[in-house]
């Protein structure tokens, strides 16, 4: 698996960005699920092996599933009101809320350099 990721900061800006223009919407290119299009201007992706995240994985439980990351260095200001008519319309994902994450990873044997 692979995956394309860009942080977010939420703000109360109608100017910012809307986040709607980067959400998938069940948007498919060569048969392959892809976002809308990906975020401009927040530095090239450093890229890493890893795994799934969540909350169920820890340091002791590992995820199943290897996936490439591919994570921008830089923030991107996103909407307020962008993320709220996101999340309000029957989205792909269901999403409603906020969820937790996995806790830091901080045994030196398990980590890999980045490249």
């Amino acid at each position: 698996m692979r995956v394309e990721s860009q942080v977010f900061l939420v703000v109360n800006d109608d100017t910012a960005p809307d986040f709607g223009d980067f959400a998938y919407d069940g948007n498919m290119a060569n048969g392959l699920h892809q976002p809308k299009t990906l975020p401009q201007g927040t530095g090239e992706p450093v890229v890493f092996m890893g795994s799934t995240t969540g909350p169920s994985y820890t340091e002791e439980i590992c995820s199943p599933m290897q996936v490439t990351w591919s994570v921008r260095p830089s923030c991107m200001k996103v909407s307020y009101s962008s993320v709220q008519h996101w999340g309000a319309k029957k989205n792909v994902f269901e999403e409603d809320h906020s969820h937790g994450v996995r806790q830091l990873v901080t045994a030196p044997e398990l980590l890999a350099p980045i490249n």
